[in-house]
């Protein structure tokens, strides 16, 4: 038994009298090869900071996610050069983007996120505001307190406070206009070039905009001036951008002045009050002028699959809107409907650029695509935010604007089947809000039509975001008179023409 055992030993162990064991006597097989690749680097890589191994995952996960889901299709120097820099020796940007990253994280992993990332979060973007406090001299510190109302800007569009995120984009926007109106120069010692302060102010007026309340109204045209005349072509689609957010943010002025014009002027259906022509003409016309050139950016996109061409669809999607919405200023919003064929090719656009962005093939010709070719997966999309210009709101729009089933189903549809959050704009709760705005618009219609409101209409007069998950509507019986301005979804009331109401709709 003793020999047997020690034979065993010897066949594990290698013969004692062999210098190896007896497996080593065999040939073994030939290794598996192992690829090498160099790697070129684009950009000379920043200086390492000393960081701590928390704060340097939060810094990798800004570089490697947030940078890009912030930007969207439109890339931008600021996010990908000037940050970055800056957060190797400042400690106000450096703590914003800490918070920034650690908020984006948390949206991103929603299923496994835990509350300690919040209070990480939370925890930076109070430091970065004491910084801020301790400043002796602001003005020396243009470029850390700009990018700080930014960052903070989308910080609070994903944390949801989108009072705050308004707040720090109105700084952000005075800011600016205090630096240009102070007649200097731009400082030789900012980082922030000019092209960029351009990109940086229309990005937070949007935000402004969004916000639909007369507590946040800010309008420099005057920091607008360099685009004043639109090129004949765009060489990108970053190029063509800013020329369509000025259009876009001056319809929106056009309706407002035009709504206050017509509280004291009879609005005639079909026409352009004399007083609001020439600056209809004159948007109409650069509109026009923008199309002709962004249609050019076509043979530019049509062999790529990548920002540029998700870039592409979005440009085509807001320009078709604007047209809409050019045609309705003239002829009234009884008409909206009419533009049917339009909207659908919209949200059609919308579903190739989801689809895009989602990771799906490129379809085989999406510049033109055709109703009911291509169709969203129902899986569940990736979580996406961006701060750029955004598609949820414009489905939103559509939803609670047409009063057609089949275009407010598609457009819901649109919204359920993704996960983004646009800004303050989440497209799931979207839609749920857009569906108790739509059963709201139902019934008003259907008292309008009883005996007791005889002679009125139900009007939604406002609808503003309160949170991401709250919103204030305003509406009320509107009497049908003649003269009544009808260019725009949400009209006024006025108190001898009808009653208004306040309810807010919020989704738990």
């Amino acid at each position: 038994m003793e020999k047997g055992r020690q034979d065993k030993l010897q066949r594990v162990q290698g013969h004692r009298s062999s210098k190896g064991c007896q497996t080593c006597k065999h040939p073994n097989p030939p290794p598996t090869p192992t690829k090498f690749v160099a790697f070129t680097l684009t950009k000379t890589p920043a200086p390492a900071l000393q960081l701590p191994p928390y704060e340097r995952r939060t810094l990798h996960h800004f570089q490697s996610r947030t940078l890009h889901q912030i930007q969207g299709p439109f890339k931008s120097d600021f996010w990908s050069v000037i940050v970055p820099q800056l957060v190797q020796h400042d400690a106000i940007v450096r703590y914003a983007v800490f918070a920034l990253s650690q908020m984006h994280e948390h949206y991103l992993d929603q299923a496994f996120a835990v509350s300690s990332s919040i209070n990480y979060a939370l925890h930076y973007y109070q430091k970065a505001l004491r910084q801020i406090v301790r400043l002796k001299s602001p003005d020396a510190s243009f470029d850390s307190i700009l990018i700080a109302c930014m960052v903070f800007c989308v910080f609070e569009s994903l944390r949801g406070g989108f009072d705050e995120a308004t707040q720090h984009a109105v700084a952000g926007v005075n800011i600016i206009a205090s630096r240009k109106s102070a007649g200097s120069s731009r400082d030789s010692t900012s980082a922030i070039s000019n092209d960029i302060l351009l990109q940086l102010c229309l990005l937070l007026q949007g935000q402004v905009m969004e916000a639909n309340s007369d507590e946040y109204r800010t309008w420099h045209p005057d920091l607008l001036k360099n685009l004043d005349v639109i090129p004949a072509t765009f060489a990108s689609v970053e190029h063509a951008l800013p020329y369509l957010q000025i259009i876009s943010y001056q319809v929106i002025h056009l309706f407002d002045i035009a709504e206050t014009h017509h509280k004291t002027e009879t609005w005639i259906p079909s026409s352009v009050s004399p007083m609001l022509l020439a600056e209809y003409t004159t948007l109409r016309t650069n509109f026009d002028a923008w199309s002709r050139a962004a249609s050019q950016i076509e043979s530019i996109v049509r062999n790529e699959s990548g920002d540029q061409y998700q870039g592409y669809l979005i440009l085509q999607i807001f320009r078709a809107s604007l047209k809409i919405d050019l045609e309705v200023f003239v002829h009234g919003e009884t008409v909206y409907d009419d533009f049917k064929a339009d909207n659908f090719g919209i949200l059609k656009l919308v579903e190739v650029l989801f689809q895009v962005q989602g990771g799906s093939d490129r379809p085989r010709d999406p510049i033109s695509p055709q109703t009911g070719a291509y169709s969203l997966s129902r899986a569940a999309a990736p979580f996406t935010f961006t701060s750029t210009l955004g598609i949820v709101s414009l489905l939103f729009e559509i939803a609670t604007r047409t009063n057609d089933s089949m275009l407010r189903n598609e457009a819901l549809q649109l919204m359920r089947l993704s996960n983004r959050r646009e800004g303050i704009w989440d497209s799931r709760v979207a839609a749920l809000l857009a569906e108790k705005v739509v059963l709201l618009k139902q019934r008003g219609n259907a008292a309008a039509e009883e005996d007791q409101h005889s002679g009125f209409r139900f009007i939604v007069t406002d609808i503003q975001l309160l949170s991401d998950q709250k919103c204030k509507l305003t509406y009320g019986f509107k009497r049908n008179q003649p003269g009544t301005f009808k260019s725009f979804w949400l009209e006024s009331i006025a108190p001898e023409e009808g009653s208004l109401q306040t309810e807010v709709i919020e989704i738990s």
